[in-house]
């Protein structure tokens, strides 16, 4: 880059990139601290070539007081847009914002967020739908009754808009299909429960949609219409019988991929300031593909993928199969990214 007023965080590549996917390397580091003082690095969406050098980026707001996060290209009207989160980030794992949709000429087209009096967008997940409506994750504490005690739980709602006009055309609430029971988190008696965490929603390819409940340690296939809940694969109340290898827990970015198999982060562990202290399931983190068979309501693992350095990510993380059958895996909180051929 030649603008000396831009200090994107500096990308090391610790292996030299051979037999990578063509294309450049989507990223939307978080720095530390809550402000940024002048000259120190800046925060916010970026594009980096194979060696880590930047081919783009926008610096956004003052560190974790308003951030940009999940940045990636989508489809709108048939023509390819960035999008990602910006907002204020909550130290417990969600947040209040908008989702912004530029163009190829890197031009501001529309900034989608959550309607029906909702204070904002949380910053997990926003998919662009070929219907040209946008499908976002909500958080709002709800008081609700657990074991029979009036308490905040933290609700999780997923609405569908009109990106053009922020239309709601349809909303579905996890507190009234997903019972709290279903959780693997003990309450945090300091903050509103968050049993569920929703931190992931993607169309299947019958147009209904996969959610992922971090925190019940599930994938939930709903009805897009009724919301009614079609399968769940994992947790307390799975569907699906899982063959050895194929478990996960705190999971992240459940995606239906190109060859049919099912992509999970798998986080295996969870924050203590995120989620009340949920107890890891295992000492490494990974990118697991499971074929599912809706027939025998069977799971088996098909691929793992483990960090070289056998990271152990508490909180967020991605997998991806790219086009050319290579797996992009994002190691969440620490930082990483590694692709595998």
């Amino acid at each position: 880059m030649t603008r000396p007023d831009l200090l994107p965080p500096g990308i090391t590549v610790r292996k030299s990139a051979e037999s990578t996917a063509p294309g450049h390397v989507f990223l939307a580091p978080k720095t530390a601290g809550l402000l940024q003082a002048p000259g120190t690095l800046q925060s916010g969406p970026m594009i980096v070539d194979d060696q880590g050098q930047p081919v783009w980026f926008l610096p956004r707001g003052t560190g974790a007081l308003n951030y940009a996060t999940a940045f990636q290209k989508q489809t709108y009207r048939g023509n390819p847009v960035l999008t990602w989160w910006e907002g204020a980030p909550i130290p417990t794992g969600f947040g209040v914002g908008y989702w912004v949709v530029m163009d190829q000429s890197y031009k501001e087209i529309a900034r989608i967020t959550a309607g029906n009096g909702y204070a904002g967008a949380d910053l997990h997940d926003m998919q662009i739908t070929p219907d040209n409506t946008a499908l976002l994750t909500i958080a709002q504490p709800k008081l609700h009754r657990v074991e029979g005690i009036p308490r905040l739980v933290m609700n999780y709602v997923i609405q569908e808009v009109d990106v053009e006009t922020g239309k709601v055309l349809h909303e579905w609430d996890g507190l009234e299909h997903v019972p709290v029971s279903e959780s693997y988190l003990s309450p945090n008696p300091l903050l509103p429960y968050d049993y569920l965490h929703l931190n992931s929603v993607t169309l299947d390819t019958d147009g209904n949609l996969l959610l992922s409940g971090r925190n019940t340690h599930t994938v939930y296939k709903v009805d897009r219409k009724n919301g009614d809940i079609l399968w769940r694969l994992g947790g307390k109340k799975s569907d699906f019988a899982l063959a050895e290898g194929a478990p996960f827990s705190w999971q992240h970015d459940v995606s239906r991929e190109s060859d049919g198999t099912l992509s999970i982060f798998d986080n295996t562990s969870a924050d203590a300031a995120e989620t009340g202290g949920g107890k890891p399931t295992d000492t490494v983190s990974r990118a697991i593909f499971l074929s599912i068979d809706t027939s025998a309501k069977t799971a088996e693992l098909v691929r793992s993928y483990t960090s070289p350095d056998g990271l152990l990510s508490t909180s967020q993380g991605s997998t991806q199969l790219l086009p050319n059958g290579n797996v992009f895996v994002g190691w969440g909180a620490h930082g990483y990214y590694t692709e595998y051929a």
